[in-house]
């Protein structure tokens, strides 16, 4: 597009040969790098990912020393170090890039617009197809690379920022350009040839659909910041594809216009977005046509009493399966018909996976009450309780990026529901005694989401207490129960009293609201883990009345459960599991909480991994998956 406001406007030939060494003519190789670039760059992570997964070996201390500086938690933007470098690494890479080549303006808006206006807008269609599909629920990246797709969303959400960047820099420095050759005169000339909306198609409409694109863009990722996005999470869903709608819409015609060289990379963002929404409908339509695993009913339970129905109520949602399995830390898409037909929304799987995958086995949900679709099952849970409904899922999706069974010990920590995500950990591989799971909670009556699994010994729990003193009750007298740091017992005989606790599940709220809120006080108080169980009634907790002291008296925790009162410590909880280790042993931790716990938890084994490097353990490995209820 070439603006001519002077006398003598030069030829097509003229300027050809004044464009030089950046031609307009050529400048599709800038997309067509950064597109590659991405590519390589996936590749590498795969051909990490995929060795990981058949070789065990681990160089020690430069494995400890990379996951030590990249374990660690920055506290004011809430995201790792490792993301944060990778992330600051690869922008500054692109941006250098950018401009590295001059000059950045043409002599004159009559010799052809600015290449480094240019160069931007090249990079940033290089970007899109790789942003839509690290947003895709049905990810080819999350198969290639074995990247689970919630952690490819993280990168969507930034990438979509990148590409804002680069997308104003495009618009600032093409704008500035006539500015500074002829003033406001000449910028106002500009946009009034370009801004007819009959010609919002055609290659007089450059402006105008390059701005709705642009202000389509910006609103997209503006609206997907935490605070606006945890707002009204359906209504973020709604919009969020308007957007993207509109946001194509006008990039078409501003790339077959303007860069008609560019516009397969909108074919292949379409393409992406196509691929997962025909995906999604079939197997949904085999999932209701009762052709896939699940049998597609389900029985609701509320727990929670009066409360059920508030912010913090839980419902417990079982769904009859027909065949297949799944693994831990994976979760489903759940899709109700009677409660809302056009929207599915992800749940962690908290059913220990079964032992022989051809056999029947029921899929536990926990379903935190919110709001939306989350208050209307929970209402569903309380006005027809234990009535099978009518369920689409989808899935299994995720995992663990290491196979837990590589590991001497595992130590899980929860906050709140999180538990959802640590308890089949704790089904699956507490008979072998290698895993402790350390839970902060409320109340004990976090205790019933449990109440009706009996593959569990309950010695490998330890649950901290976090309400008021009054609601805490007495420890029972009938055990003098010790737990040491690594989850061995002492003198733990289950009892008839002793009610193992079920399998749970939770909403994993990778595209939705955090579910965790509550528990940023749910874990909450210093208590070192390879401490003795202390008797409740002995520690210094003050009694406000008579009648609350009468009220612990009648009432008990149940018998081998670890109770303790207050916050827990999480760095003493990580040191002192990992100091009870044996040379060369390896340690997995697994935390799922609110944000503050999983910083708690990243930073403790950020400094066991230099540790480790400094020679000051003989750990031979410290490996963390950390979940994060939120995007």
């Amino acid at each position: 597009m070439v603006l001519c406001l002077v006398s003598y406007c030069p030829s097509v030939s003229e300027r050809l040969g004044g464009n030089q060494p950046d031609s307009w003519y050529k400048a599709n190789h800038w997309a067509r790098t950064t597109a590659i670039a991405c590519f390589v760059l996936v590749a590498l992570v795969a051909i990490v990912n995929w060795t990981r997964r058949y070789v065990e070996y681990r160089p020690r201390k430069t494995t400890a020393f990379l996951r030590g500086l990249g374990y660690r938690h920055v506290a004011f933007i809430d995201l790792s170090l490792g993301f944060v470098l990778t992330l600051t690494t690869l922008f500054l890479a692109l941006l250098v890039w950018c401009l590295q080549m001059q000059p950045y303006y043409r002599r004159g808006v009559e010799w052809g617009n600015s290449p480094l206006g240019i160069r931007a807008g090249y990079i940033a269609q290089g970007l899109i197809p790789f942003v839509f599909v690290m947003g895709s629920r049905i990810n080819p990246l999350a198969w290639i690379a074995r990247v689970e797709a919630s952690r490819w969303m993280l990168w969507h959400q930034y990438g979509a920022r990148v590409l804002l960047f680069f997308s104003l820099l495009h618009t600032f420095v093409l704008m500035y350009a006539p500015y500074r050759q002829g003033g406001m005169a000449w910028v106002t000339a500009y946009w009034n040839k370009m801004n007819l909306w009959k010609n919002f198609f055609n290659d007089m409409g450059l402006l105008l659909n390059g701005t709705v694109a642009l202000v389509a863009l910006g609103w997209i990722v503006f609206s997907s910041f935490a605070k606006l996005r945890n707002w009204n999470y359906e209504f973020f869903v709604i919009q969020h594809v308007l957007s993207v709608t509109l946001f194509i819409m006008s990039l078409w015609p501003h790339l077959k216009m303007g860069m008609p060289d560019c516009i397969y990379y909108a074919y292949a963002s379409i393409a992406i977005w196509i691929f997962s929404v025909v995906v999604r409908i079939a197997w949904e339509s085999v999932e209701m046509a009762g052709v896939g695993k699940w049998k597609g009913t389900a029985m609701v339970e509320g727990f929670g009493g009066g409360d059920v129905r508030g912010i913090g109520g839980v419902t417990k949602l079982v769904v009859e399966t027909k065949r297949g399995g799944w693994d831990v830390g994976t979760y489903v898409y759940l899709r109700v018909p009677s409660i809302n037909p056009f929207q599915s929304h992800p749940f962690t799987i908290a059913s220990a996976p079964p032992t022989d995958p051809k056999t029947p086995s029921p899929l536990t949900l926990l379903i935190s009450t919110r709001s939306g679709i989350t208050k209307r099952i929970t209402n569903a849970a309380v006005n027809y309780p234990h009535k099978p409904i009518p369920v689409v899922i989808q899935g299994p999706f995720g995992g663990l990026g290491e196979r837990l069974e590589r590991f001497d010990k595992i130590l899980v920590i929860c906050g709140g529901v999180g538990a959802a995500f640590g308890w089949p950990i704790v089904s699956k591989f507490g008979k072998e005694g290698k895993v402790k799971m350390v839970w902060s909670a409320r109340s004990l009556d976090s205790l019933k989401w449990f109440e009706d699994d009996t593959t569990v010994n309950r010695s490998s729990i330890q649950l901290h207490l976090t309400s008021s003193p009054s609601q805490i009750p007495e420890k029972s007298t009938g055990s003098d129960t010790e737990v040491d740091c690594c989850g061995s017992t002492a003198n733990s005989t289950l009892n008839g009293t002793d009610t193992p606790m079920s399998d749970i599940g939770e909403e994993k709220r990778l595209h939705q609201r955090p579910t965790h809120q509550r528990a940023t006080s749910d874990y909450a108080a210093p208590s070192s883990c390879c401490a003795p169980l202390p008797m409740l009634d002995s520690v210094d907790t003050p009694m406000s009345t008579i009648g609350e002291e009468k009220r612990l008296q009648s009432s008990s925790v149940p018998s081998n459960v670890d109770v303790r009162t207050g916050r827990c410590d999480v760095r003493s909880t990580v040191r002192d599991y990992a100091e009870c280790m044996g040379e060369g042993e390896k340690l997995a931790v697994i935390v799922c909480g609110p944000v503050s716990m999983l910083a708690e938890t990243a930073n403790a084994v950020s400094s066991l991994q230099w540790d480790i490097v400094r020679g000051r353990t003989g750990l031979g490995e410290v490996w963390m998956h950390k979940e994060r209820f939120g995007w």
